[in-house]
């Protein structure tokens, strides 16, 4: 019955809301700095590709009816590992007037010849890591973010020892601000 409801409000809603002037469908590659398959991506990055009004609430889900509905957002930070797509609902504060946009994004292998001599200037060690893990970087490193497989910020430092000891077993990713960038590398704590 709930899933019955959920589709007639959704069938019905798309008849009854007002189009934002909005990009209804924003496409972008991912590029897979490190070549391993997979990247992680902040949703909110492309707020303005998809418009510039401040006045705009912008929240992230996986289906469209619940995007329209209003319902199960996800996490701003997602894992790209081949091609996503994500329904970004638009809420005007001012009106209350919503409009969804389709957000597509596709990783891609875009190693160039000279990124490839950068990324053996930035190394995790050790990884798999039991207690710490070590930045090694030709570059001063800024802050460093930890965050899940799903996406979840876990913690942010500014050290280059990063104490892994309070988090579970799993695979994470680390997020390296260095040099006015950013790198993200797969990181396993055992």
């Amino acid at each position: 019955m709930k899933f019955k409801l959920l589709f007639v409000f959704a069938f019905f809603a798309q008849f009854c809301y007002a189009q934002l002037p909005i990009n209804h469908s924003v496409s972008s590659n991912i590029c897979d700095t490190n070549l391993d398959g997979i990247e992680m991506v902040n949703l909110p990055d492309f707020n303005n590709s998809i418009s510039s009004n401040s006045n705009y609430i912008f929240s992230y889900h996986n289906a469209y009816a619940d995007a329209l509905a209003g319902i199960n957002p996800i996490q701003q930070n997602q894992i790209i590992n081949g091609m996503r797509i994500f329904y970004v609902r638009v809420q005007d504060s001012t009106s209350s007037t919503v409009d969804i946009a389709t957000l597509t994004l596709d990783l891609i292998n875009c190693q160039m010849g000279t990124g490839e001599v950068e990324k053996e200037n930035l190394k995790i060690t050790p990884n798999p890591a039991i207690y710490y893990v070590f930045i090694e970087s030709n570059e001063m490193v800024e802050k460093s973010e930890v965050f899940s497989a799903e996406g979840k910020f876990i913690l942010v430092t500014k050290e280059q020892k990063i104490d892994l000891s309070n988090i579970p077993s799993g695979i994470y990713f680390l997020k390296i601000y260095r040099g006015g960038k950013v790198d993200t590398k797969k990181l396993i704590k055992k």
